[in-house]
């Protein structure tokens, strides 16, 4: 079994390289939690915090909406913790990633009503856990290490290879503070992160588990571990300055059609408007990079929906723009007129798509439940 896997990241107001942003107006991340009670001078008091910490960032992490990546049920692991926590989170239904080998156990088999708001989604893996620890890896945009012994350093270790950024918490010792210190000058490469991050260093407190969401998203954003893509960059670029200058050249040397040249107007502000989409994602989030099947797929609702938002603009029917009869584009002053209001209204719904279908869909609906009166 192969994994190949893009990373996650888009700005808040977008969905992302294929996923949207949650309930919560934040980016809806997947993280991989590593972390067990063995590991030295754990006692009984220093593991039971370990499992009150493991809840509340289950906790934490299930109401700012993000994807658990987990491999394992058995009560000395942070995993089976961390579904708990998660799943004490009301009104709040948690994905839970199981990645484990094809031939172990199913974890959480028996406890499935136990955890009510958790949804839980299996992924086998051929190979031992070696293997699979790889695809949790692939499967997560950053991971978290708690307490722990040579399993979380040789995860600590290996995901930054992977370029995935991790956040050792050092609070309970264990591996995890050892990874700490080996990752602790990569942390000072990411702005404000040390100044936040201290606080795990001190004893846990229940205040902490937030500080741990706000770090490793903070992680994802500026990944210290991210080969840039500068040639995708550049040819996106070299792409919006050809469109840029095509649109200019329409606008104010039009062909013999106007209705044509409007309509070829409309669809170059919606690829402009895509270009937009994506470079504001590339400059909020360093680690985001241009998934070409994403592009692909908002270039298609982009145009659609100018398109459609066009017609509704010609008919009158298009409330935000105000209330304008049908104009006739053979005149050049309602041409420049409409060319711009259009060509706004194609930026807006490419840039905007998850806004704008709502609304057009609302627009649609009314429109059909009008002649069915």
């Amino acid at each position: 079994m192969s994994i190949t896997r893009k990373p996650l990241v888009s700005m808040a107001v977008f969905k992302g390289e294929g996923y949207s942003h949650n309930q919560v107006g934040r980016l809806r991340m997947q993280f991989l939690i590593v972390g067990s009670t063995n590991f030295p001078a754990s006692t009984e008091r220093l593991k039971e915090d370990f499992k009150d910490a493991c809840r509340e960032i289950g906790a934490a992490l299930a109401k700012a909406g993000h994807i658990l990546v987990l491999g394992s049920d058995r009560p000395h692991t942070a995993d089976f913790y961390i579904t708990e926590g998660a799943n004490g989170v009301e009104g709040v239904r948690t994905k839970v990633l199981i990645y484990g080998p094809d031939d172990g156990p199913t974890p959480f088999a028996g406890e499935r009503d136990k955890f009510a708001n958790i949804e839980f989604s299996y992924h086998r893996i051929n190979g031992p856990w070696t293997v699979g620890r790889v695809h949790q890896i692939l499967a997560a945009d950053a991971v978290i290490l708690i307490g722990g012994a040579l399993g979380v350093t040789q995860t600590g270790y290996s995901a930054p290879m992977l370029q995935r950024p991790v956040l050792a918490i050092p609070s309970f010792g264990g591996a995890a503070a050892d990874v700490w210190r080996q990752l602790e000058s990569d942390y000072k490469r990411v702005e404000g992160f040390t100044a936040k991050a201290n606080n795990l260093r001190e004893s846990w407190h229940r205040t902490h588990a937030e500080i741990v969401v706000k770090l490793v998203e903070d992680l994802v954003k500026r990944n210290p571990y991210k080969i840039r893509d500068i040639g995708s960059q550049l040819s996106l670029l070299l792409a919006l300055l050809i469109l840029l200058t095509a649109w200019v050249i329409l606008f104010v040397y039009p062909l013999n059609s106007k209705s044509l040249t409007f309509f070829i107007l409309l669809g170059l502000s919606a690829l402009l408007g895509t270009g937009l989409r994506t470079t504001l994602r590339l400059n909020a989030y360093e680690s985001s990079r241009i998934s070409v099947r994403q592009l692909i797929n908002e270039i298609t609702i982009g145009l659609i929906l100018a398109f459609g938002l066009a017609l509704f603009y010609l008919s009158g029917g298009l409330v935000v723009t105000g209330r304008f009869d049908f104009v006739k584009l053979a005149d050049d002053n309602d041409f420049i007129r409409v060319s711009i209001m259009m060509s706004l209204l194609g930026l807006a719904a490419s840039v905007l798509i998850e806004g704008t279908s709502t609304k057009f869909k609302k627009l649609l609906e009314n429109m059909l439940a009008g002649d069915t009166k």
